[in-house]
Order: structure tokens, then sequence, then C-alpha cells
């Protein structure tokens, strides 16, 4: 077979047929990964979909800057394979098998079958490193997947010119807004790219008589784009205004939320990002270095202007959807994956065809890249294969609590019945999630309360004026700093609060102090009453006193 041919029935049978290989491979790979210790963001969208899946209002129960539809694909996988965590990541699984075949398609149609199958084996690979975090559900992972799916219909659009296709790629580039609010960015690259597709048509018109001319039909098909964009939002919050909570959805989603991404400077951010491009580059060097070459490559060979404009104009808008906010967490850079592994796709074709041509050595370069493909899983081989998940979570997420989640929960479970209500005082809702148990407020994360903004002392009443009104049975404490990230500025009251009533009403009954290596030590009941912690990080679980009545006086 040669796959340096263009677009053939032969040449995409052999695509397809390896493409299925490879998928079954990751499929194999991420089995292992089912069992993976939850982390916070899939605590949160788990949480809000167990509150979805039994009616309740999402953002009344928990305060959320995020749009809720991430939480309703968690709520769809949950219903189909259960409330669990392997449940969440068969999920997961599903939702990046497909994300590969849609990338497939979609560079398939841009540029041929055999860039189209690198392309999407490299975004398989590259998903289930430790580098993306692929191990966990995040939303990310379905903004590709539907905006990936939108561009893909944009495209037949652009070549039909029917209106339905605008429609149905507006509709998905909406879909994957709606997973997260970084999703905007491909809309831009949508319009952007339409137009000028569009313009490229007509290259020896004036550009003002091109507009005379066409301006009337081009902004049809942008409505229909647009008008679809907007679909799945509208429905969304009529859903969740029937509901009866579109004020603080409208709060939370909107107007936090652009304090949340106004509030860093790119000077704050330098440190952060070079750790997390440190993190990212960590897995797959090779494949790094193929997508440098294809980049470099494009700008030397023999390409087609509007592929060179599609490449590089994705490329540009995902970094604008990484750097969003200028948190440059790991995951984030998942959206930057689309265009960066069409490079890889572009330097691999290329490099085919010299080999082919030069040296009658066609596919030689199609095994070269599976041999860096394999070096890559060669070098992490103890993290794919080897190593146990505890000890793979511990080792990436150090003294955060993940690995001891379960056994909290169980503890909670064992002392509060299904209809008590608990409150965690931290940013830890797995913990939420895994003890099936309804929070007496609706802070989930207490991040905004650290936060340097005007609003940070009112939420921190909020949080205390919710438990004051509904005493939870019982209080998991988690004095983590990478549960709260306070900044030197933020203020303290509520940990004031905390230590002037929470200790007189509530007694301990566990412990969990951090000890060293992303590790806890447990102590329980009686030794837990009077056990001080020795370390910064713990974890304390407190049970309300027995003979406290509702006349209890809280110090403020």
């Amino acid at each position: 077979m040669n796959l340096s041919k263009p677009d053939t029935r032969r040449t995409e049978f052999y695509t397809w047929l390896l493409l299925i290989v490879a998928m079954a491979f990751i499929t194999a790979v991420r089995i292992r990964f089912l069992d993976f210790p939850m982390e916070r963001d899939e605590g949160e969208y788990a949480y809000i979909a167990r509150l979805i899946l039994e009616r309740l209002e999402p953002y009344k129960y928990a305060y959320t800057m995020k749009l809720p539809g991430t939480a309703l694909i968690y709520a769809f996988f949950m219903s189909i394979f259960g409330q669990t965590v392997r449940g969440i990541h068969i999920g997961l699984l599903i939702t990046n098998l497909a994300t590969i075949v849609v990338i497939y398609m979609l560079i398939k149609h841009v540029y041929n079958a055999t860039t189209g199958v690198v392309s999407a084996m490299s975004y398989g690979f590259f998903t289930l490193s430790y580098s993306f975090l692929g191990f966990s559900f995040h939303a990310t992972q379905l903004i590709v997947l539907f905006c990936t799916l939108g561009l893909y219909f944009l495209m037949i659009a652009l070549r039909k010119q029917t209106s339905t296709f605008y429609a149905i790629a507006g509709f998905f580039l909406g879909c994957g807004f709606l997973m997260k609010q970084h999703g905007i960015y491909f809309l831009f690259f949508a319009v952007c790219y339409f137009l000028y597709h569009n313009r490229l048509n007509s290259p020896q018109t004036p550009v003002i008589l091109y507009i005379k001319q066409n301006a009337k039909y081009e902004f049809s098909k942008l409505c229909y784009l647009l008008a679809a964009f907007f679909i799945p939002l509208i429905l969304v919050v009529m859903w969740v205004y029937s509901m009866g909570d579109f004020q603080k959805f409208f709060y939370w989603t909107f107007v936090y939320a652009n304090k949340y991404v106004s509030s860093e400077t790119i000077s704050s951010s330098v440190p952060r990002i070079k750790v997390s491009l440190r993190a990212v580059f960590k897995g797959f060097h090779l494949l790094w270095i193929l997508a440098l070459l294809g980049f470099i490559l494009q700008f030397f060979i023999k390409l087609p202007a509007v592929k060179k404009v599609f490449t590089n104009l994705l490329f540009f808008f995902t970094v604008f959807a990484v750097s969003a906010g200028l948190y440059f967490r790991p995951h984030y850079f998942i959206m930057m994956l689309p265009a960066v592994v069409i490079f890889i796709g572009i330097a691999v074709q290329r490099l085919n065809e010299f080999l082919t041509e030069k040296f009658k050595l066609p596919n030689v370069a199609f095994i070269i890249f599976l041999i860096i493909v394999a070096t890559g899983f060669w070098a992490d081989r103890n993290y794919f294969f080897k190593l146990p998940l505890p000890l793979i979570c511990n080792t990436i997420y150090k003294n955060n609590p993940f690995n001891e989640a379960p056994q909290i929960a169980e503890l909670i479970t064992a002392h509060t019945g299904k209809d008590d209500r608990i409150a965690v005082f931290g940013s830890e809702p797995e913990i939420l999630f895994l003890s099936d148990r309804l929070s007496v407020t609706g802070y989930i994360y207490t991040y905004g309360l650290m936060e340097i903004h005007d609003g940070n002392m009112i939420m921190q009443m909020e949080l205390i004026s919710e438990i004051m009104a509904n005493p939870p049975k019982l209080i998991v404490y988690c004095h983590v700093y990478k549960s709260w990230t306070p900044r030197k500025n933020s203020p303290q009251y509520i940990f004031q609060w905390f230590d002037k009533n929470i200790y007189s009403r509530y007694e301990k009954i566990a412990v969990i102090d951090y000890v060293e290596n992303g590790k806890y030590s447990y102590i329980q009941g009686n030794d837990a009453k009077e056990y001080s912690p020795v370390s910064e990080d713990y974890i304390e679980i407190l049970k309300q006193k027995d003979g406290i009545n509702k006349n209890f006086i809280w110090l403020m």
C-alpha cells in the first residue's frame, strides 16, 4: 500500500484500518485508567450531574462559573454506565474515541486521508498522556469533540453552500461553547475562515465590489451559522429559568466568570505558563518535534493557501482559547491539539512523499512515525502500563487529597444518613459526589473567597450565613493549600469565624494529616479528638456534638 497517494478508496480503507488499530490500542490503555482517582473538576461535574439526574436546581445547590454542558454530558453517561468514577471514565473513553474519528474526518476533508490518520492518531496518543492529565474527564475533551464536529460540517457547508450544513455547524460549535466558555474561540475561527474562504472564490474581484455583490448572500449564511450557535445556550437558559435559579446561573456563568478571567495579569501568569509548558512538553517529545517540523515545512512546500490559512488560523485561535484568563492549566492545551496534530500530519506526509520520490520507499515515513510514537510509550512505560494508579495520582497531584477522598466519603456515609446535609469547607467537590450527600452551601469551590476582587468578603459572609441557617450534620475541613490557594491579600475572616464557632459545636471524628510524598496518615475515633496536626496540610472531619440545640449562638 502507498499512503502517499491522494485520497483513493484503497488509501482510505488502509487509513481507516490503521485508525481502528490505534483506537483499539488506546482503548486498552484507557481501560487501565478507568478507576483513576477522581479530581476536583471531575468531582464538580459529577456532583452537578447528580443534581440534574435528581431534578434539583444545579445553580441553587452548586455555585459554578461553568456552563452546564459538561455536567449534562456527565449526567448522560452516568445514567448509562452508573454514578461511579468508572462510569464517568467510560464516558471519557467514548468521548476520546469519537473525537479521534471526527479529527480524522475533518483533516481528511481539508488535506487528505494520510494527513488525517496521522493527525487523528497523534491526538489520541497525546490525550492519553499525563502531560494533558488525559486520565481525567475535563471539559476541554468535550470542547474539542463538539467544536471539531462543528468545523467538519462547516467544511461541508463551504463546499455545498447549503444553509442546513451552516446551521448544523453552528449548532455543534454552540454545544462546544456550552461545555465551557473557551469554546467561543472556535466560533471566532469559523467566522474568520468562512469570510476568507468565500472571498477566495472571487480573488480577481475588487474587495469593495465583492462586498456589494455578495454581502447579502454571505450575511444570510453567516446568520444561519450564528443563529444555530446560540440554540444550545437558549435551550439551557430556558431550562434553568424553568427551574427558578436563573439569577444565580447568570451571576456565576457571566458576571463572576468575567471577574475570574480578568483577575490575572500577564506578569503574574508567567511563572504559571512556564510550569505548564514544561508539563505539556514532558510526554511524547519527538511528536512535538515533528509538529515543529511540520509548522516550518508548510512555508517551504507547495501547499494551497486555503489549507495553510485553515491550519494557522485554527492554531492562532486555539492559542487564545488556551490563554483565556491566563491560567494555562495543562488540560487547557488539549484545545490546541487539533491544530498541532495537523502539523505532525504535514511533516509525515511530506517526508513520505520525499522518501517515495527520491528513494522509492513508500510508507517508510509512516513507519518512522509509529517508531516515534512507540519510543514515547516506552519512555513513559511505567505510567502507561506498570505503576499503580494511586502512586501515579500521588506523583502528579502530590498532597491533594484525591486518593483519600473515597475513604473520607466512606466515613461520611457511616456517620450520616442519606437525607443529612454536610459541608465541605474547601474546594473538594469530589468528596460530595463520592459520599452521595448534599451540601448545605452552594460553595462547592472556595477559590473565589480567596481571590482578589470586590466580592470576596460578600462570598465569605454568604457561605457563613448558609452554614448558620442550616447547620450541617458533618463538616469536612480541608486545611489544604491547594484547596483554597490564598493570595497575600486574601481576607482571612472565614477562617477566624470557623475557629470561633465550629470547634465548640462540632467534634473531630477523624484527622487526615499530610506526611510526605503525597501520603496522609489517618487518625480516627477518640484519638482524633485531641490530635493536633503536624503539617500545614490536613483534613479534619467534624461531627455535630450531641445536645447542641437550635439556640446555639454563632459568634461573628
